[in-house]
C-alpha cells in the first residue's frame, strides 16, 4: 500500500462501534485500576494485537481524535537503523 492510498484510507469516514467498545473498555479498566488495593495492578496499559492491515492504528487515530487518550507504539523485533 503506498504512502497516498494509506492518507486517503484515513481521510474516510470510519464506520462501527469498535472505537466507543475500545474506549469503553479503557474507562473500565482505569476504574478497576483506581478502585483496586495497591499493588494489585502493575500500570495502566493494555495491549492490542491483531495482524497486520486489520486497523490497530486507525482504531487508535480514531480514539485520539475523540477522547483524551495517549498511545505508545511497541514494535516487538523492529530493529532501528
Amino acid at each position: 500500500m503506498s504512502i497516498g492510498s494509506l492518507r486517503e484510507a484515513f481521510m474516510q469516514p470510519y464506520y462501527g462501534s469498535a472505537v466507543d467498545g475500545f474506549y469503553y473498555y479503557l474507562m473500565a479498566n482505569n476504574k478497576k485500576f483506581c478502585d483496586s488495593t495497591p499493588g494489585q495492578y502493575y500500570a495502566k496499559f493494555c495491549s492490542i494485537v491483531q495482524s497486520s492491515g486489520t486497523g490497530k492504528s486507525r482504531l487508535m487515530t480514531e480514539v485520539r481524535t475523540d477522547q483524551s487518550f495517549c498511545s505508545i507504539p511497541y514494535l516487538i523485533g523492529v530493529v532501528a537503523s
